[in-house]
């Protein structure tokens, strides 16, 4: 079996149980052409307020590991792109947070993964703890993708496998933030949740 969800790993015995690190990554992709997102200093706040450590711990149960940049351990080679000059420096130019003040977000995910829903209700904890308001809408993946695509929600989680070597296929051609596509810019939206 190649990988079973989390949940259930404690009902198997531990000597069967090999882990190894995975190019998978959990993604909370931002509306950044309108909406509150639209602000650069309310994704800041959004950033913030994502608790990382209590996702992995919570949905995880320990067994992932904690964003890193975009990319996670289990792709060495982003490890030396984080320490690149430019990325620090544009890390340094972030906005700054601003009060989320009540403000109302649409956050979706999809049920294909089981543990998605589970992240959805921790961030939807943790917006809601920083004063946003948070309406969830979680549904297979075939029947949100469209609305995904098409703008419908403010934030949208999405996990996906990644190829382990730097050339990266483009992320136009799957489910991101339909308003637009992510870049490697710190700012334009909270990039990985966790890698497992």
């Amino acid at each position: 079996m190649e990988a079973i969800p989390v949940g259930q790993v404690a009902q198997i015995k531990a000597d069967l149980i090999h882990e190894v690190p995975m190019p998978r990554t959990n993604t909370l992709y931002l509306n950044t052409k309108g909406g509150p997102f639209a602000d650069p200093s309310v994704r800041a706040a959004a950033r913030t307020s994502v608790e990382r450590a209590t996702i992995v711990d919570r949905v995880y149960e320990g067994r992932a590991d904690i964003a890193e940049g975009l990319l996670g351990p289990a792709l060495p080679w982003a490890a030396t792109e984080r320490q690149n000059a430019s990325y620090i420096e544009a890390l340094k130019k972030r906005a700054e947070a601003a009060p989320a003040n009540g403000r109302r977000i649409k956050l979706g995910t999809f049920t294909d993964r089981a543990e998605l829903p589970e992240v959805a209700v921790q961030l939807e904890q943790q917006l809601e703890a920083a004063g946003f308001i948070v309406e969830q809408e979680v549904r297979e993946y075939q029947h949100i993708e469209a609305d995904a695509l098409a703008g419908k929600f403010d934030a949208f989680i999405l996990s996906r496998p990644l190829s382990s070597t730097p050339a990266i296929p483009s992320p136009t051609c799957s489910a991101t933030s339909p308003a637009k596509a992510p870049s490697t810019s710190p700012s334009s939206a909270i990039r990985r949740l966790t890698r497992h």
